[in-house]
């Protein structure tokens, strides 16, 4: 959906050269012994845009990866609405015109190249639609003003970062939780060897840890699973109590004052719905992590089902409100609110599971005086599926 503000842009400036003047720009770039050079000799992908961030030319790897034959069906187009960003036709003027740009790092290397005129560096975490799915991209990007005869113009190069920032988050955040665990199943172990009068109650304590180790890896596994378009859904009629209650196991390995902020709310009647219930819980679960962690020891954290517009919910709401400029950006890969380089993939697993596998709506709502709600509203029920209770 398009929001219009009350300018002609959210970000970047808006207005497009006419087709005549672009033409002749595309015609003088297919000609011009420099344009020539750099689309020929820069790695990457490699744009010629105008002033209006237009393309203008491209260099073989950017045909190649759009699988086009010559740049003429290019001519025109900003970068966003060629590798069809996902938010490339929600502003009032396609690309760099929504909200959503004024956090795009190609955006913003564009507008600031050309404010400082000299080079501009940055990531950019692309969103892109591809045969009905969302994929994840992670760019560097580098934006150069030239000044060709008397044509201002922009040198726009895109390297593909996405192995390294999947490196990143494995080597980060999977490898570090992992020895987290490990560290912790490793001293409850040298605990019970030396009390071992406590031998239940440690127990206890081993076998969350073990659990939320396996939730780890299973985690990691089914995200790959999901990206390469790989992961098999499986689903079946499942109690919502089943739900909530596998929310409050998922949960069972972590530190006490955390769980004690939990409130998971059951509902008034039993209602079965259609699911898959790994899936589900995972994308329930991230949103829990990511409330308990926004929240402080004085707040609580709740957890409940309900029905909306006639389909089954799951909400999760925490106190406080998420500021605009991380809200803007909450559901791409590798983007996180922490510092800590690699994170960022909780809220893109709740997208990735609840929409394209689940087929639900993954969304949130913030507010400074009613907090932050994420939900998952679920597609219709069947009447069979439906069993004792009704959306």
């Amino acid at each position: 959906m398009i929001e219009t503000p009350q300018v002609e842009t959210w970000f970047a400036p808006a207005g497009r050269e006419n087709q005549r003047n672009l033409e002749e720009l595309a015609e003088f770039c297919l000609h011009n012994p420099i344009t020539q050079v750099l689309l020929e000799s820069v790695d990457g992908f490699v744009l010629i845009l105008n002033r209006q961030r237009q393309i203008l030319a491209a260099n073989p790897n950017v045909l190649k990866a759009l699988n086009v034959q010559n740049a003429d069906c290019l001519l025109g187009l900003r970068p966003g609405e060629v590798f069809n960003c996902i938010y490339h036709d929600s502003g009032p003027d396609g690309c760099g015109t929504s909200r959503t740009c004024s956090t795009c790092g190609a955006v913003i290397a564009m507008v600031t190249s050309q404010q400082d005129c000299k080079s501009a560096v940055n990531e950019c975490l692309l969103s892109v639609e591809r045969d009905g799915r969302v994929e994840a991209h992670e760019f560097s990007v580098r934006s150069t003003p030239i000044t060709i005869g008397d044509n201002p113009l922009l040198v726009f190069v895109l390297h593909d970062i996405s192995a390294s920032k999947r490196r990143d988050v494995l080597e980060n955040v999977f490898i570090h939780d992992l020895l987290n665990l490990i560290t912790g199943l490793q001293g409850w172990s040298d605990v019970l060897r030396m009390r071992p009068a406590d031998a239940v109650n440690i127990a206890e304590k081993i076998v969350g840890i073990s659990n939320h180790l396996t939730q780890e890896v299973q985690n990691q596994r089914l995200l790959m699973q999901a990206e390469r378009g790989e992961l098999k859904v499986d689903m079946t009629p499942v109690a919502v109590n089943v739900v909530l209650q596998g929310i409050n196991t998922f949960f069972a390995g972590y530190p006490a004052n955390r769980l004690q902020r939990l409130e998971i709310i059951p509902p008034e009647q039993p209602v079965v719905i259609d699911t898959c219930l790994p899936l589900l819980t995972r994308v329930i679960a991230n949103m829990v992590k990511n409330a308990l962690e926004a929240t402080s020891a004085a707040d609580r954290v709740r957890v409940w089902f309900e029905c909306r517009g006639g389909c089954p919910a799951f909400a999760v709401h925490n106190p406080g409100q998420i500021p605009d400029a991380v809200a803007l950006q909450i559901f791409r890969r590798s983007f996180s609110t922490k510092s800590k380089n690699g994170r960022g993939l909780g809220t893109y697993s709740m997208k990735l599971f609840g929409e394209q596998y689940l087929g639900g709506t993954v969304s949130f709502r913030t507010d400074p005086v009613v907090g932050t709600e994420f939900s998952i509203v679920l597609p219709p029920q069947s009447s069979k599926t439906d069993l004792f209770g009704t959306c």
